[in-house]
């Protein structure tokens, strides 16, 4: 599974901003640690994070961040919360990528037809 890398900037105090890049299922532990109204997302950066299967990405985040931040950020059964939120970013960027996005034809043709 590709998980697309975001850029993000956050507000660390009204004098600081800080860019921050991480896979986009992390988003959620940095919006609670620096709070959802400082932390903006600028965009996607064009490369991805690889996951080859759930339980090595687990224990990667829980390694990086902690098992108490993931509990916190995900609730009590964070394992299954993260494996939703991973196959929920990869549905939706298999939709944009896929070429099967309903408002943008991939041979620019319309769909739209006048009578």
């Amino acid at each position: 599974m590709q998980i697309p890398i975001i850029e993000t900037e956050y507000a660390k105090d009204q004098f600081s901003k800080i860019k921050k890049v991480f896979p986009a299922h992390e988003l959620p532990i940095y919006q609670l640690k620096y709070g959802a109204d400082n932390i903006t997302v600028e965009g996607k950066i064009g490369e991805y994070h690889e996951i080859d299967d759930i339980q090595s990405e687990i224990e990667r985040l829980i390694k990086h961040y902690g098992k108490g931040a993931l509990t916190s950020v995900f609730g009590a059964n964070f394992v299954d919360t993260i494996e939703f939120s991973i196959n929920k970013v990869v549905s939706k960027e298999k939709k944009v990528d896929g070429g099967k996005n309903p408002r943008k034809s991939e041979d620019r043709v319309s769909t739209e037809a006048r009578i």
